[in-house]
């Protein structure tokens, strides 16, 4: 039996359903609709003669409706998140948080800009996990990523790599990596919080949106997110120390699963793009951050390569991966070369 919460919707709807949906929605004439991440993604931008809004289409209505309980939660204490508009007939209507992706804005940074911005991000998130727990939304919010069988096939993501690249795998005691990404799911956590999924306001602070994933988990996996991104351009010294001068609690304390889980969401990232690039070939760099597309090009898979590197120096239990991320970048970027 279906849910009355998971009513069968189609997977996409085109320009000109949304257009009607936002038309009857605020009663006003839409002029135009965009597409800031590119054709076929979930969320639109809609332009009214006075002003523009985010319009997201989620076809499973539980999803939709956590990111709902999200916006209204968080909206009532001015978290760093848009404001909720309201929904209809399955789309969701937001604020627009302007064209200012956190992963463009950095990228046009030096390197004070980047760390400057970087503490922001970091500043940003902070306030919206105080929230959460004010607002009573953490115990409202399903675990994510909480099985067993999760955290072996994420633990285990290295040695899935090295058999994908016809590599010998890293010897890595993998129970002991594998219950290192596990957690208690008590804390609020986004989720893909990744730079595409956010933008830098005028004033230098840093707004989150797509929220159809969130939910409780360690907590700092949403930083992990951040360092173990292809378009982060901090190097993993520094993101753990703007981790550190951000952190309003014990940041010791969590650094060791910050390192771990960040290392393995790099290893996650450069399996993802091995699979892009197999199907897609390589992409530009350029036209990947503007649509918020995978990173798939030579040069991000040696920064991911690199900072895995940088992560798994200051970690005995991930020395095993030190050199075998220098040689994954190798391995996966020898097709380029060759063709250049």
């Amino acid at each position: 039996m279906t849910s009355s919460e998971d009513q069968p919707r189609p997977k996409h709807l085109e320009p000109s359903q949304i257009s009607a949906i936002a038309e009857a929605h605020f009663g006003q004439r839409v002029i135009k609709i965009t597409a800031p991440g590119g054709r076929n993604r979930d969320s639109v931008r809609v332009h009214f003669q006075d002003r523009t809004v985010i319009a997201s289409y989620r076809h499973r209505d539980t999803r939709r409706n956590r990111e709902v309980a999200v916006f209204q939660a968080l909206n009532t204490l001015n978290a760093p998140v848009p404001q909720f508009l309201g929904q209809h007939d399955g789309v969701l209507f937001q604020s627009d948080a302007g064209a200012g992706r956190l992963s463009s804005e950095m990228s046009r940074q030096d390197a004070a800009g980047q760390r400057r911005l970087a503490r922001a991000a970091f500043d940003s998130l902070w306030q919206i996990k105080q929230a959460a727990r004010q607002t009573g939304l953490v115990q409202d919010m399903p675990s994510v990523a909480s099985t067993a069988k999760w955290a072996a096939r994420f633990g285990t993501g290295p040695r899935a790599l090295s058999i994908t690249l016809d590599m010998t795998p890293p010897l890595v005691d993998w129970a002991k990596l594998s219950k290192a990404a596990s957690s208690v799911p008590r804390h609020f956590v986004k989720w893909d919080s990744r730079s595409g999924n956010a933008a830098v306001q005028a004033d230098g602070s840093v707004i989150w949106f797509d929220w159809e994933h969130a939910g409780r988990r360690h907590g700092v996996e949403d930083f992990a997110f951040l360092i173990g991104d292809e378009f982060w351009p901090l190097d993993a010294v520094t993101s753990l120390e703007v981790f550190a001068e951000s952190c309003p609690g014990d940041a010791a304390a969590l650094v060791p699963y910050l390192r771990r889980f960040s290392t393995l969401q790099i290893v996650e990232r450069l399996r993802l793009i091995k699979a892009e690039v197999d199907r897609r070939g390589w992409t530009e760099y350029a036209r990947a951050q503007r649509y918020d597309r995978m990173g798939g090009t030579p040069q991000q898979v040696v920064r991911l390569a690199e900072h895995g590197q940088q992560l798994s120096e200051l970690d005995e239990m991930l020395h095993p991966l030190g050199d075998w991320f220098s040689m994954v970048a190798a391995k996966m970027t020898s097709a380029a070369t060759k063709a250049d």
